[in-house]
């Protein structure tokens, strides 16, 4: 058992004791996420912290040891410190699942979406057999165990009366085809489900279990049984796309984005935090989300959002810093803000910036953008001109 459920084991047994009137030698305890194989309980006596022990599988009563009077206070600060930090999962971590038939299923990340995630795993599909063993009284249906793990393949399934049928989605990868089964999608033998954060056992208490790596390592790959072939085509995109190439036009390439860094005010321009603002305070080079602590009255914690759904924020008068483009290291005050044919915040939209001189003023995209406090030096003198200087106005003779 890991540190987790023996802490909670305890405390069951301590609320046993509670509710028979007996006495429970522990006061506390506690584990700490960075510190595997050890708890931390609060006693006045060994001995007893070892009778009390007894019958708690994982634990041994002599593996107890008394810390000393001067690393207990280590101790206490490494554990609030290590409880203050928050777990971000990243594309590629394995999770359990928490949901039913999965419970305690490995699964893997796929894809992060705010606090959405796209995870696959071995799936549970039960056929038109198990189904009819099942009774129609309640204790029939609880005594029934959940489908066994097996490997998705359409052969198997439509020869046990299964019905399997084809479906494309969008994913981070681009349009893709999937077999569903139901209302879930299949591919390369695993089942993909999309499931909120609650859903998930994420962080170092995750541990993948030898035999299920090595169940994993034998999934069935790509084939006719396991991805709809071809990926992501229809007959009438075969025909297209086994049709001569036209003459060669060369497509104008779109500019590169420039990723978010920490400081960054930035705004949600789609979903349901639409234009929430806020400061990016955290931000991992090439990572899929982004730290930020919101401006809004209200909410008052920071959000884990993922940089497809963010856009610079900047206002006019805003002094701000070319980072990319043609014009990459000007600088100058913003003007105007230009949103195209679309009246809302996205990373395509269009700053007028007047150049910190003042003698011109040019276009930059708002990701090519930074605030910036460095400020260019005065320009006192432009040609024949200097500041304060006197002079006259053409076609106006009364004036100077």
């Amino acid at each position: 058992a890991d540190e987790k459920q023996l802490c909670i084991s305890l405390m069951l047994k301590a609320s046993l004791f509670m509710g028979k009137g007996q006495p429970v030698p522990i006061f506390s305890v506690f584990y700490s996420q960075h510190q595997r194989g050890y708890i931390y309980m609060e006693a006045m006596r060994e001995a007893e912290v070892r009778d009390f022990c007894r019958g708690i599988r994982g634990i041994s009563p002599w593996s107890i040891v008394v810390v000393p009077v001067a690393q207990m206070p280590q101790v206490v600060t490494s554990s609030v410190t290590d409880s203050g930090f928050k777990t971000f999962a990243q594309v590629g971590d394995y999770v359990r699942m928490k949901r039913k038939p999965y419970v305690g299923d490995m699964a893997q990340i796929e894809e992060i979406n705010d606090e959405e995630y796209v995870v696959k795993l071995k799936p549970r599909i039960q056929n038109k057999l198990e189904h009819g063993n099942k009774g129609d009284d309640k204790e029939s249906r609880a005594a029934s165990k959940r489908p066994a793990s097996r490997w998705f393949n359409k052969t198997d399934l439509e020869a046990a009366g299964v019905m399997v049928t084809l479906h494309k989605r969008g994913t981070a990868k681009g349009t893709l085809s999937f077999y569903m089964v139901g209302d879930e999608i299949y591919r390369d033998g695993f089942l993909f489900k999309r499931m909120k954060s609650t859903g998930l056992e994420m962080g170092e208490q995750v541990r993948p279990q030898e035999h299920e790596l090595q169940d994993w390592s034998t999934a069935p790959g790509a084939s006719e049984e396991t991805r709809p072939p071809p990926d992501g085509l229809d007959r009438e995109d075969e025909d297209k796309k086994k049709m001569p190439p036209p003459s060669f036009i060369p497509a104008k390439a779109a500019p590169p984005s420039e990723p978010l860094v920490e400081g960054d005010v930035v705004i949600v321009n789609h979903g349901e935090l639409r234009n929430l603002r806020g400061r990016v305070v955290k931000a991992i080079f090439k990572a899929r989300t982004v730290t930020v602590r919101p401006f809004d009255v209200g909410v008052n914690q920071d959000l884990e959002l993922a940089v497809s759904t963010l856009c610079k924020f900047f206002e006019v008068g805003d002094y701000v810093k070319v980072i990319g483009g043609e014009r990459d290291g000007d600088a100058g005050y913003v003007m105007a803000l230009n949103y195209s044919d679309v009246p809302s915040w996205h990373k395509d939209a269009i700053a007028m910036v007047l150049s910190s001189n003042i003698t011109a003023e040019f276009e930059v995209r708002l990701d090519q953008l930074r605030l910036t406090a460095q400020r260019a030096e005065a320009v006192m003198e432009l040609g024949d001109f200097e500041v304060g200087q006197m002079v006259y106005v053409q076609g106006r003779p009364d004036s100077r």
